[in-house]
């Protein structure tokens, strides 16, 4: 709570970065509930980044972990978020998740119909697809024809930005596919800078 105090009210923070497991934790774990609690107060930015989590090293010998496991954590602690009420108690976040959501939009509909029937009035009053629908997204090292469209899919142009994850990965490796992606050019603008200026207004140039 003090970093958080510090962030905001010294450096004039808009946001914070998370991981999206800590050891065995998903973020909608209890112990990070009053951090949310707080961030949310504050009406803050949080990006979500994905890490190898704990349970699933080595799982494929001779593939590392960051070219599936990633984006299957990236799901996993979104699902926490859903099912903990993170998302439904904190109205006034703003989640911003890395990669085009990892495999999120392909399966939100499977969570949908996996979700407890008697825990949806509580956990997620607008629906499970419609809560996961709040969520904002960048297209670092993502922007593929494939998990791009997935993605366009499920949320708007105006939820989704642009990101580069560099220096782990080069530049190219994001802008080349949506350079040769075919999208409008409002849907581009929108990645490119639109919804980003929208989120992060005293940026906009």
């Amino acid at each position: 709570m003090k970093e958080i105090e510090y962030a905001f009210d010294t450096l004039h923070a808009d946001g914070v970065g998370v991981y999206t497991s800590i050891g065995d934790k998903y973020l909608g774990d209890p112990s990070i509930a009053p951090i949310f609690e707080e961030l949310n107060r504050r009406k803050a930015k949080i990006f979500i980044h994905p890490i190898p989590p704990k349970c699933c090293h080595d799982l494929i010998p001779g593939i590392c972990d960051f070219a599936t496991e990633l984006d299957f954590d990236m799901t996993r602690t979104i699902t926490s978020l859903l099912v903990s009420r993170t998302l439904a108690r904190n109205r006034d976040l703003t989640f911003i998740c890395a990669h085009s959501g990892g495999t999120l939009p392909v399966l939100a509909g499977r969570i949908q119909d996996r979700f407890p029937k008697d825990k949806i009035a509580t956990m997620a009053p607008l629906g499970v697809i419609p809560e996961l629908q709040r969520l904002h997204f960048e297209v670092a090292h993502a922007a593929f024809p494939f998990p791009l469209a997935a993605l366009l899919k499920f949320v708007p142009p105006s939820q989704i930005m642009f990101g580069t994850d560099y220096p782990a990965e080069p530049i190219a490796s994001t802008v080349t596919p949506l350079d040769a992606s075919g999208l409008p050019t409002e849907t581009l603008r929108m990645i490119n800078r639109g919804t980003a200026e929208r989120l992060f207004p005293r940026f906009k140039s």
